[in-house]
């Protein structure tokens, strides 16, 4: 198209004005005439309507490049807002998946602990307390360890206590009743007897 338009911008230049311009410098009438009337004329017209399709044609393609340009540009800002909302959907599931993963954390050990104490106030010192990380929950399982193993030493030292409290108490006991006996034996055998008369 623009080839077109080229030939004939160069046949309306070269036949039409440098012939017209030869012709006035010639001083020839009968010729700046028939350029003037018809063949410039002719010449314009040819060029001007191939420049008229060649400006429709370049209007055509802005047209399309500009629809195109449109849809490209909606095309885009919905896959933007696609993906922000997918970003946003996964950002509040990691949140969740989050939350509930520090939630496990924090209450598991939380609740083991509430249950190791439930034991203890019921007497059971003998359940182990098991620690499996080192952050603060960790350190409080840890803590509840130590004062249950304190606990049923304390238990164990009061129990042997008693027990051995028990066993001296049996021993005095049983030599109160020795000592008794005796001393009712010794006691019979100083009372005077008595005499038998004939």
């Amino acid at each position: 198209m623009a080839k077109a338009v080229e030939q004939q911008r160069k046949l309306y230049i070269n036949d039409g004005l440098l012939a017209l311009s030869k012709a006035v410098r010639e001083r020839n009438a009968e010729q700046i005439e028939l350029l003037s009337m018809k063949k410039l004329q002719s010449a314009f017209g040819g060029f001007n309507a191939a420049s008229d399709k060649l400006d429709e044609e370049q209007m055509r393609g802005a047209r399309e490049n500009y629809d195109s340009s449109q849809k490209l540009f909606r095309n885009m800002m919905l896959v933007s807002i696609a993906g922000g909302v997918v970003g946003i959907v996964l950002l509040v599931l990691v949140l969740v998946l989050a939350s509930a993963q520090l939630l496990r954390a924090i209450l598991r050990p939380l609740n083991q602990a509430l249950r190791h104490f439930d034991a203890m106030a019921a007497g059971d010192l003998s359940r182990a307390v098991q620690v499996e990380s080192k952050d603060e929950m960790g350190r409080l399982l840890q803590g509840l360890s130590t004062m249950q193993q304190q606990l049923a030493a304390t238990v164990r030292s009061v129990r042997d206590g008693s027990s051995a409290i028990a066993s001296a108490s049996s021993e005095i006991a049983s030599g109160n009743m020795d000592l008794s006996r005796r001393t009712e034996q010794q006691a019979a055998w100083k009372r005077p007897r008595p005499r038998w008369r004939k």
